[in-house]
């Protein structure tokens, strides 16, 4: 039966242990997002105010700084700054559908007009082929999403990196039953 409470008594100080070294980099000044169940409704984004061995402080506008229990971090993610590649590629995908939707709903105003011959009476302006309607409606979409990228890029978007949660360990011990049960 003592070694038993011995076993115990070990498992938890290595819990402790593993407990006070979580998350080295997050230390205060890192904007952070976190989902802690119990601690904070669905995923909050702040800035780290506090940390101490068993909890954080994170702030964010118009709130009061929240302390998060790190036992009940789920998901943690560091922002590593904006990214230009990344704003970039959030602007084409919004740039592409708004320049293909403005070039269908333009392209009914596009007229054909014969000018290669210079000088001479030209025919008069008639409706454009479907050719030259898809090609109004692919210029459209490019041109939108050269925009778009453009503006992305200025703008720029936040870039997170997923912080790996290690494992914990939880001791169980039942009344009225003699063993000892360890969960991952």
């Amino acid at each position: 039966m003592t070694r038993q409470f011995a076993f115990a008594a070990l498992l938890v100080a290595c819990t402790a242990l593993a407990a006070k070294a979580q998350f080295p980099e997050v230390q205060p000044g890192v904007r952070i997002r976190v989902v802690a169940p119990g601690a904070v409704a669905g995923r909050f984004k702040g800035t780290v105010l506090q940390r101490t061995a068993d909890s954080l402080v994170v702030g964010a506008p118009n709130t009061m700084p929240l302390h998060i229990p790190i036992a009940r971090i789920t998901e943690l993610e560091i922002s590593r700054g904006k990214s230009r590649g990344k704003g970039a590629l959030r602007g084409i995908l919004w740039g592409a559908p708004i320049g293909a939707g403005a070039g269908l709903v333009s392209m009914s105003a596009i007229n054909s007009c014969d000018v290669r011959y210079p000088g001479t009476l030209n025919r008069p302006c008639t409706d454009a082929t479907s050719g030259d309607k898809a090609t109004w409606v692919l210029l459209s979409t490019v041109s939108f999403s050269l925009w778009g990228a453009g503006i992305g890029a200025l703008i720029g978007r936040e870039d997170w990196a997923s912080y790996d949660i290690p494992q914990r360990t939880s001791l169980l011990v039942k009344p009225r039953q003699v063993g000892l049960s360890v969960s991952f």
